[in-house]
């Protein structure tokens, strides 16, 4: 999955520590993971000069004879106690070295080479290697995962040519890359992203009713823990409890990703332009966001690491055209004060589920074990987001149709996803404000005023950040929503 790590080597290295992870040297020890790891096919097609097969006899020159030369520095990856793979750097010498990695299969996807690699970069150019300033690295064209770890390491291209494959026995393309001192520096000190920020992580032009998404929910999807994490978790979860006492703690839907459609993963305007998809959700809860994606360490976590709750927002559309917009108490876990559409989250509760000791013990294994389980997940979702909106604005359920599910956005600050709906709403907005004025029930600590913005003025003051004052993954609804008209021509009275 991950390129080669070359013939690399280490002289005194001293263990470095992530969140999750302990980089530390070899050990005759590790020998059988090496032949375990590196004798797996699909490890050793993506490295250069890993040899196939490849076992015991390999693994022990691998730690005796290329880990005693002098012009590298070369750490098993130790993830839970267990070697899961390697990460170096070689051919050190003045202003340059190379870096190099590999991953035992069971661990690719959970961003451990990023986690790695980030690292010992960071080590190697704060003080490691005196006079460093630049690391070469490179994978092959067809090592998808790898591109992604180097692009997320800051690495850029520098140009492709053929490099011989060992596992192989042939030739492959090679992507050569580079991250120089630079570049590593303005990546650490740039600020963090502004609250307006956002990615669109799946967009359905014509919307996708229900029965339309999918849902596979299971534990494989809950959030990896980090050294510490609780502790860690339950300091910033005693510290907002203490300035906000209204928090309180619930499970929410992990989200991790969407699958199927056409189209490819992306950001910005761009994202998967799908027909049909399914979301992968775990669990996680509200304590959990605001001791990961919320805490002032975020940025330094794995995606892995990180809680990542799934939030939801509707465009609720009036029969006159008009976009339902709240404005946000100060007395709120996140974005207070801000404009924003009625939404929340989809709740596990609602399927039997309330609380992560549940999950993971009988009652979750029981719910899951149920026939029409991840049915259930999805109708959730679709029915969480007309409560929601029930809830803030007071409009009664009969008034509003069912909701057609537009897409996935995310605020950059803090990794923060929500499903985005389109509900449209049988008043007018005349009346939509009144009944947000005297209907009862409505969650009015939440918010404390409405606003209905005539659509195309709406989508016109999205292009100015400033003059909403709206969360990225907002701002990121009203683009999906934005995709939607286009696509359909349903653009109403504006």
């Amino acid at each position: 999955f991950f390129h080669a790590l070359d013939v690399m080597a280490t002289t005194a290295v001293s263990s470095i520590t992530t969140p999750r992870l302990l980089l530390r040297p070899f050990a005759r020890s590790d020998t059988a993971a090496i032949a375990s790891h590196c004798g797996d096919l699909r490890v050793a097609r993506m490295c250069r000069v890993v040899p196939h097969p490849y076992g015991i006899a390999e693994a022990e020159f691998f730690v005796d004879q290329v880990c005693s030369r002098a012009d590298g520095r070369i750490y098993a990856i130790v993830l839970g106690g267990h070697v899961v793979g390697c990460v170096g750097l070689e051919s050190i010498s003045g202003e340059s070295a190379t870096l190099g990695y590999w991953l035992g299969a069971e661990t690719w996807g959970l961003g451990v080479a990023t986690e790695a690699a980030g690292a010992l970069i960071d080590h190697a150019f704060g003080g490691l290697l005196d006079g460093l300033e630049r690391i070469e690295s490179g994978y092959w064209s067809e090592n998808v995962g790898s591109a992604k770890v180097q692009s997320k390491l800051g690495f850029s291209l520098l140009g492709r040519g053929p490099l011989l494959c060992l596992a192989r026995g042939c030739e492959l393309e090679q992507q050569y890359t580079r991250l120089t001192r630079l570049e590593w520096h303005r990546r650490r000190v740039a600020p963090p992203p502004p609250m307006s920020a956002f990615e669109l992580l799946a967009s359905f032009p014509q919307g996708l009713p229900l029965g339309g998404l999918k849902a596979v929910c299971a534990p494989a999807a809950d959030r990896a823990a980090f050294e510490g994490d609780e502790t860690a978790i339950e300091a910033v979860w005693r510290a907002r409890r203490a300035s906000q006492p209204s928090l309180f703690n619930g499970a929410k839907f992990r989200f991790v990703g969407v699958e199927g459609g056409t189209g490819v993963e992306g950001g910005g305007e761009g994202g998967v332009e799908a027909r049909s998809a399914s979301v992968v959700l775990g669990l996680t809860d509200y304590r959990s966001f605001l001791g990961t994606n919320c805490a002032e360490s975020w940025r330094a976590l794995p995606p892995a690491c990180l809680a990542s709750p799934l939030g939801n927002a509707a465009v609720v559309r009036t029969s006159d055209g008009c976009v339902v917009l709240l404005r946000r108490s100060g007395d709120v876990g996140e974005c207070p004060d801000t404009c924003v559409m009625p939404g929340g989250h989809p709740e596990p509760e609602g399927i039997g589920v309330a609380s992560l000791e549940e999950w993971r013990g009988e009652r979750g294994a029981k719910a899951r074990a149920a026939p029409g389980w991840c049915e259930g997940v999805a109708r959730e979702l679709y029915e969480a987001m007309t409560r929601e909106v029930v809830e803030e604005t007071g409009i009664p359920p009969a008034d509003l149709s069912p909701p057609l599910c537009l897409g996935f956005s995310r605020r950059v600050l803090h990794h923060r996803p929500d499903i985005i709906f389109l509900i449209e709403c049988r008043l007018d907005s005349a009346a939509v404000a009144e009944v947000y004025r005297t209907a009862t029930g409505v969650h009015r600590d939440e918010s404390t005023a409405i606003e209905l913005v005539p659509q195309q003025e709406l989508l016109r003051r999205a292009l100015d950040e400033a003059a909403l004052n709206m969360p990225g993954c907002h701002l990121g609804g009203l683009a999906l929503f934005r995709k939607h008209r286009e696509a359909t021509g349903t653009a109403r009275t504006s």
